[in-house]
């Protein structure tokens, strides 16, 4: 038996996986030290491109309130999948592979100091913040 689908249906089956993969992808974006506005923002754009992008392989935009509509629909899935399935992952992806903060943006730093036995080691400090003047 074999089984055929039409261009459509495979279209909207490789949609899906992209939704599912989606918070994976989003956690390559982001980093630990964002908050997590910065955070929503990020998977809310990656939500928008998926949703152009499915709206252009099934025959073009050409009215806006498609994408309009889809992108709710992407979202939604993105952040249900994110919250059931794939947070721990998620998450771990972001502390390994995401973006590294820049310099100063988190709460501790690298300080390199020096074992008993003459090496360097490297250790994190926190970063020691001054109060505002006024």
């Amino acid at each position: 038996m074999i089984i055929t689908m039409d261009t459509n249906t495979l279209l909207n089956v490789v949609t899906a996986a992209v939704v599912v993969a989606s918070p994976l992808l989003t956690s390559v974006f982001t980093h630990t030290g964002m908050t997590s506005r910065t955070k929503n923002t990020i998977a809310m754009v990656v939500s928008l491109v998926i949703a152009v992008a499915y709206e252009v392989l099934t025959g073009g935009i050409s009215d806006w309130t498609n994408v309009m509509l889809a992108f709710p629909v992407v979202y939604g899935l993105q952040q249900a999948v994110y919250n059931t399935l794939l947070k721990a992952a998620a998450t771990s992806v972001e502390a390994t592979v995401g973006v590294a903060p820049k310099a100063g943006a988190g709460t501790v730093q690298a300080v390199t100091t020096q074992a008993t036995d003459g090496s360097e080691v490297v250790v994190a400090e926190p970063i020691e913040e001054t109060p505002a003047m006024g």
